[in-house]
């Protein structure tokens, strides 16, 4: 083997974290490579569809696992009367942001519309979407 290709075959073995064992009576190279990780059952899924150890691909946001999404309320939310507590009950909305509505809206006046409760931080299109079934407007400020 020439020089070039020793040289490509220890870069080769080197960056895929192989162990390196000299030949002994040889100038050729022999490289020993470690069998794969095995694969694990990670919470009933099937061990073909997760990495060991990762416990398969999550994005950044969403639901952690094992809880349960809020409970949707019965009757539709005033947004222009409701408490941060009463608010923070409709989905994707925390208590940070419930804090934030009721901050806006007594500071702004009432939102009136979906269109006026967009001005808050953190309230985007998708939130919008998921709420407007889930929301009313008495156009009114809270006593």
């Amino acid at each position: 083997m020439n020089a070039r290709k020793t040289l490509l075959a220890l870069c080769v073995a080197v960056g895929s974290g192989a162990t390196l064992l000299p030949a002994v009576a040889s100038a050729e190279i022999y490289v020993r490579i470690a069998p794969p990780a095995p694969r694990i059952d990670v919470a009933g899924q099937p061990a073909d569809t997760v990495s060991a150890g990762l416990g398969g691909r999550r994005s950044g946001k969403g639901r952690k696992r094992g809880t349960a999404p809020a409970p949707q309320p019965a009757v539709p939310i005033d947004l222009d009367t409701a408490t941060p507590d009463a608010i923070e009950a409709l989905p994707r909305i925390g208590p940070a942001l419930a804090h934030r509505i009721v901050a806006n809206r007594d500071s702004l006046g009432p939102f009136r519309s979906l269109d006026g409760l967009r001005r808050v931080k953190g309230v985007g299109p998708a939130t919008i979407a998921l709420i407007e079934p889930l929301v009313t407007f008495s156009r009114q400020t809270r006593p």
